[in-house]
This record gives structure tokens, sequence and C-alpha cells, in this order.
């Protein structure tokens, strides 16, 4: 009597060579399942502050310059950027104008929001909900305690070339980014201690230069 053939392995290289051949829808829903809870994380954040830590590289350097302070955030579009260490410096946005002030020479550069630059570097909350207006967006890693996720900039003349963003998986918040500029460097910012909805007064989203400063208007 002859004996039917096993297929059992010849249906499991198959199925093995269909996982390779055929594109996984599951990458994309991940994605869109990681935005979308992203953007819910968000949209009830008024006002956010967080300490951070900051790396700036340049192309070629072995070692970066690692600054810390305090970070604010509030709708619409204000930010402040208080440097304690190594230096002083402060960086403050009410959604018209940045002002980035350095004490040590008392110069302030005075800068009108550009709009051609991806909201998320000027207006970080509402940047957020509007990511996929601005880049081009994969999923880079989905690890255990946290999702990177690869921003590339629809805009020719975005002036950043790439920017990568990890979110913590169990808070929701975006925790890191990492954003490379066009000559190669690039600046990695941590978030620790982040707060939301915290009381954070338009007034100290205001700049007004100190007496005998500098003020550079590019």
């Amino acid at each position: 009597m002859r004996r039917e053939p096993d297929w059992t392995y010849a249906k499991a290289l198959l199925l093995l060579l269909l996982a390779l051949l055929l594109p996984a829808p599951s990458a994309a829903a991940d994605l869109d399942s990681i935005l979308a809870s992203l953007t819910e994380r968000y949209s009830s954040v008024k006002a956010l502050s967080a300490d951070f830590t900051q790396e700036t590289i340049a192309k070629g350097a072995k070692r970066g310059e690692v600054s810390k302070g305090k970070v604010w955030f509030k709708r619409p579009g204000k930010m402040r950027w208080v440097y304690e260490t190594p230096v002083t410096d402060e960086i403050t946005g009410n959604g018209k104008y940045v002002w980035i002030f350095q004490p040590d020479i008392n110069q302030v550069i005075e800068k009108p929001v550009d709009n051609a630059y991806p909201s998320i570097t000027t207006d970080f909350l509402g940047g957020i909900e509007t990511l996929k207006k601005d880049f081009k967006i994969t999923l880079a890693k989905a690890g255990t305690e946290s999702y990177l996720l690869n921003l590339e900039p629809l805009a020719p003349d975005a002036g950043i070339r790439r920017i990568a963003v990890g979110i913590d998986r169990k808070s929701g918040f975006i925790v890191k980014t990492v954003a490379e500029d066009p000559l190669g460097g690039s600046t990695t910012v941590r978030f620790e201690r982040i707060r939301t909805n915290a009381e954070a007064p338009d007034s100290i989203f205001e700049f007004k230069p100190p007496k005998g400063a500098t003020v550079v208007r590019p």
C-alpha cells in the first residue's frame, strides 16, 4: 500500500517563505496605534514641565557637550528652557517670537517663529498632534520598555535631517529626542520627572532683554 507523503515540513517551509516574501501589515498597524496613543496621551496636556539633560555632538567629534536644566511647555506654542549647568542660558518662546539669552556675554538673539520648520520644534505639545503632516514616520524599534520612532521631515528646507523620538511604554510620554542637523551633528535631549498641567503662568513665556544687553535680530 502506497504511503502518503508527510507534508508537515513542506507546509512549515511554505509558511516561512510567505512570511518573508509578503508585506507585513502588523508594523504599519502597530505604528498607527502608537501614534494614536501618543496623540491621545498629549491631547489633554495643556502644560508640561520636566528636567532635561542635553548632549550636543558636532560632526566628527568623539565627545559631546552636556547641559542640564528645566523646561516648560504650554499651549499654544509656548516654551521655556532654563539651562543650569554648565552655562545658564535661557530659551523663551511665546508662540510668536523665540529669544535666546546668553548671560555670560549679555546677548539676546530674537527670532520670529518660522512656520517653515516642523511645528514640534517650536510648538512641542501641538506639534505632537500634527506629526504626520510634517514627517514621514517609521517604527525603528519596539522594545519592552519603549518605542523608538524615526521622523524624516517632508519639507526640503526643514533645517533638520532626522528626529528620533523615544516613547516610554508605561507612561506614554516622550522621554527622549535625537535631532540630526544637515551638517551631521546631533542633539540628544532626555526628559525626566515629567509633570503635566502644573501651574505655568503666561508671564514666564515672555522675555524682556536685560538692561545693556545686545539684541541680535538675524
